[in-house]
């Protein structure tokens, strides 16, 4: 894995986050215990074109890819890797995967499993998938359509993979700031909140003019 994340540090154009020559790509459907064929279809016919890309895929108990480096299963420490060390990291729109690919610095291409032909009980990862792109920590298809024209973006270095330093939620902020604010700060902010809290339902919110 190192010489690989070397190569691909030779390809990364520094600042950008974007690779600029493709050679790997990961796909993993996640550790669900029904098929994800609906993706590995989607992905089968962009691959049909990309045939000087190395295609790593986690199947599960799907079907695998013809000409690809198939696996059932991957052990979390050998995916990891390979979502540290691939020029795209296409994953399934779980949480869990989203996640962990942000504390890679990582951008993936996800798509959601939806709850059709027992790919899941329920549309959970569409809404997290469609948050987490919004939120810019994934780009989301939801069609095989946009699946391929967002391939065909990464691919050809229009879209960054790689983010430039850890994603900061708000809620992360908010902790960072009242762990930065002093003890007798917070007390006093406190029993200001308390006595505004008190004269208001005391006498009333002031009227607007």
């Amino acid at each position: 894995m190192a010489a690989d994340a070397a190569g691909l540090s030779a390809r990364h154009r520094r600042g950008t986050g974007v690779v600029t020559q493709v050679r790997s790509m990961i796909v993993s459907v996640g550790s669900y215990h029904h098929p994800f064929d609906r993706l590995i279809g989607w992905i089968e016919s962009w691959y049909a074109n990309q045939r000087d890309i190395r295609l790593i895929v986690q199947h599960g108990p799907g079907r695998p890819i013809a000409g690809a480096e198939n696996h059932a299963f991957l052990g979390w420490q050998a995916l990891r890797d390979l979502m540290a060390s691939c020029d795209i990291v296409m994953l399934q729109g779980g949480a869990g995967a989203i996640v962990e690919a942000s504390q890679l610095l990582r951008i993936p291409v996800v798509v959601p499993r939806i709850p059709v032909n027992n790919e899941v009980i329920d549309d959970h990862q569409v809404k997290f998938a469609v948050r987490a792109a919004e939120m810019g920590l994934a780009y989301c298809a939801l069609s095989k359509a946009e699946l391929h024209a967002l391939l065909d973006r990464v691919a050809s270095g229009d879209l960054p993979t790689f983010r430039q330093g850890p994603f900061a939620s708000p809620g992360a902020e908010a902790i960072r700031n009242a762990l930065a604010t002093k003890p007798e700060l917070i007390a006093r902010q406190q029993r200001w909140g308390r006595m505004a809290r008190m004269s208001t339902r005391l006498i009333g919110r002031p009227k607007a003019p």
